[in-house]
């Protein structure tokens, strides 16, 4: 239960929620196993609350809302394991079935209703060609339902020139993923590792905008815009994708410890509305990691890591970014002083957008002493000490040119008790 008091409304909100689950296995053979999970879940979610405008003590309409959100949901997943010498398979479904209700109390008294049904069903496989050398494939849907606000036709009000709305024929998003992951160990001290993953996302949900130039009557709505207003709501897009491929190298070095060595490249196609106009976003990005975890004594711990992203973004109506970003984080664990643990983090991030000219740098350094005294641990810890956030930015029009500075400011230091009963 939250509790939100302001000077001009008041508001209580309260969210119940109970849930079981059953788990069924059972061994048909030496090979095969079967196995059958249950969950069931009920949820109530109430907000009430009351607005008073205080310049003319009347209601405020935009702050006093009335109503409850009930959601039961059930859920079967069943599923068959194949234990083989090299090959390891796995295929079952998931059945859902999902029923929401809506009631609405204020300022017209509604109610709401919807049901979904719906199936899942995933297969996974592993494959041991050698005790060095393994491959595994997988295959796995998600439904994920409208949310409930997503579907109200209430307009929210509370901007006259920024309305919002739902959308009640919105249609759940199915999502279908792609895996296959390979590991190779090379003896005596280093492995491969490659991944491609693929998701397809169909019917996702996106936001919609429209500009009205006249003050408009909206039947669907009963509600009258006026003129200069934006009216954003909901709507069922174009399918999207998201293709990941990763590789990387590990070895251990007697000398320098484990290092790492990973590059990845990703490709996102993300549906989108301007102005009720269809913008499919393409975004490419770039990855390389280097890390390095090493130990030098017993006393000393020391762990670096450094990446560089480089991001290409790009819509049909030419408006995407280009960004690249760098960062180096270099942690040290010690106990030079006997019985008093010191660890420190030092952390650089720089990151860089070419149409924007918009430049951000960060040091971040933060210390942590403990001591564990005989009944309680005790640290000290500083965050921020460097306070050195600084970013820039720069642009021109066909009237002037233009540069923007910004920092952060803000040192912490905390004092730290605890104790184990």
């Amino acid at each position: 239960s939250n509790r939100q008091v302001y000077l001009d409304r008041d508001w209580d909100n309260n969210d119940v929620s109970w849930n079981s689950n059953f788990k069924f296995n059972s061994v048909i053979s030496p090979l095969f196993k079967l196995v059958v999970t249950g969950n069931y879940k009920y949820s109530e979610n109430s907000s009430r609350g009351f607005g008073e405008n205080m310049l003319t003590g009347s209601l405020d309409t935009n702050n006093t809302r009335n109503y409850t959100f009930y959601h039961n949901s059930y859920k079967i997943d069943g599923g068959l394991i194949y234990y083989g010498e090299r090959v390891e398979m796995k295929g079952g479904v998931a059945v859902n079935h999902q029923i929401r209700n809506q009631v609405e109390r204020f300022s017209v008294r509604r109610q709401m209703k919807d049901r979904f049904f719906y199936v899942n069903p995933m297969w996974s496989m592993r494959v041991t060609f050698s005790p060095t050398c393994n491959m595994a494939l997988s295959y796995s849907t998600k439904t994920k339902l409208p949310l409930l606000e997503q579907l109200r036709i209430e307009v929210d009000e509370a901007n006259p020139l920024n309305l919002s709305v739902g959308n009640p024929d919105l249609k759940p998003t199915n999502k279908h993923t792609f895996r296959v992951e390979c590991n190779k160990i090379l003896p005596p001290s280093s492995a491969l590792r490659t991944l491609i993953y693929f998701a397809l996302i169909q019917k996702p949900i996106v936001s919609s905008s429209r500009y009205f130039m006249e003050t408009t009557y909206l039947p669907e709505y009963a509600y009258i815009v006026e003129q200069g207003a934006t009216l954003n709501t909901f709507e069922n897009s174009d399918s999207g994708y998201n293709l990941i491929v990763k590789a990387g190298y590990e070895k251990f070095w007697s000398f320098l410890g484990k290092c790492t060595f990973d590059i990845s490249y990703e490709q996102l196609k993300q549906p989108s509305f301007i102005q009720e106009e269809s913008c499919d976003l393409m975004t490419n990005r770039g990855t390389c990691e280097i890390g390095i975890n090493t130990n030098f004594s017993e006393k000393v711990k020391l762990s670096m890591t450094s990446n560089t992203i480089f991001d290409s973004s790009d819509s049909r109506l030419g408006r995407g970014n280009k960004l690249l970003s760098e960062g180096i984080e270099l942690n040290v664990e010690t106990m030079i002083i006997p019985k008093y643990l010191v660890k420190a983090t030092m952390k650089y991030d720089y990151c860089k957008n070419f149409t924007t000219h918009y430049e951000m740098k960060e040091t971040i350094l933060n210390v942590e002493i403990s001591h564990k005294f005989k009944y309680f641990l005790m640290a000290l810890k500083g965050e921020n000490l460097l306070d050195s956030k600084r970013s820039n930015s720069a642009g021109s029009t066909e009237q002037y040119d233009y540069r923007r500075g910004w920092s952060q400011s803000g040192r912490y230091v905390t004092l730290i008790v605890s104790k184990r009963f």
